[in-house]
C-alpha cells in the first residue's frame, strides 16, 4: 500500500511539473513583464518614425562670404615740439633758429628757469606752476564724537570734538577709519569716517 501511496505522489507531481509547460514554465509575473517591456519599446520605436517623418529636411547651409574693403588711413603727423621764444632786446620776437654755444659755462643747466642772453637775443623757458591741492576739510556730524590715537577703538581717545568741528582728512586708508587734522588747534588723530560730512570737492 505504501508503494501506491508512494507512486501515486509521483505520478501527481509528474503530472502537475507536465501541465504547468515543464521545463519550459515562465512563471506569469515575468511574462508580463517582458510583453510590457516589449510594446513599450514598440511605442518608442513607433515615436521616433512619427517625429522623423514630422520633422522637415534641413536646407543645406551655405557659408557666409562677405566682402571686406580696408581703407588704411595714413598715421597723423607728431605733434611739432614746443618752441622756445626768442625776443630780441628791444622786444622782438625772432622768426629764425638761433644757435647758443654754451662752451665753458655749465652753471646754465643748473638753473633752467634762468634767462639766457646771446648777442641781444634773450630765450626764456616755459615755466610750468602746479595748481596747489584743496584740502579736505569736512565737518563732525555726530553729537559727540573720540579722535582716537589710532585707526581703531582700542586705542586710546585724545579728545571728544563736538558737533560741526571742523577737520582735515589727511589719509584715508580704506579701512573705514580717517587720519584727520583738528583745524582750529592743529592736534592730529583718528576718527570713524561715517562720523564726517561728505566730502566738499
Amino acid at each position: 500500500m505504501n508503494k501506491f501511496v508512494f507512486l501515486s505522489f509521483v505520478f501527481m507531481a509528474f503530472a502537475f511539473y507536465e501541465l504547468s509547460g515543464g521545463d519550459e514554465f515562465v512563471p506569469r509575473k515575468a511574462e508580463l513583464i517582458a510583453a510590457a517591456k516589449e510594446a513599450e519599446q514598440d511605442q518608442a520605436e513607433a515615436r521616433i518614425e512619427r517625429v522623423a517623418q514630422l520633422r522637415p529636411e534641413p536646407a543645406p547651409v551655405q557659408p557666409a562670404v562677405s566682402q571686406v574693403s580696408l581703407r588704411i588711413k595714413p598715421a597723423p603727423p607728431p605733434p611739432a615740439a614746443p618752441k622756445a621764444v626768442v625776443t630780441t632786446a628791444q622786444g622782438e620776437v625772432a622768426d629764425k633758429p638761433v644757435l647758443i654755444a654754451l662752451g665753458q659755462n655749465l652753471e646754465l643747466f643748473a638753473n633752467p628757469a634762468q634767462q639766457l642772453t646771446v648777442a641781444g637775443l634773450s630765450a626764456q623757458p616755459a615755466r610750468l606752476v602746479a595748481e596747489p591741492e584743496m584740502p579736505d576739510i569736512r565737518e563732525v556730524s555726530a553729537s559727540r564724537v573720540n579722535m582716537r590715537n589710532g585707526p581703531g577703538t582700542e586705542y586710546s581717545v585724545l579728545v571728544s570734538l563736538p558737533q560741526g568741528t571742523e577737520v582735515e582728512v589727511i589719509d584715508a586708508d580704506g579701512t573705514g577709519w580717517v587720519k584727520l587734522r583738528i583745524v582750529n588747534d592743529s592736534r592730529v588723530g583718528w576718527m570713524a569716517e561715517y562720523l564726517l560730512t561728505e566730502p566738499t570737492g
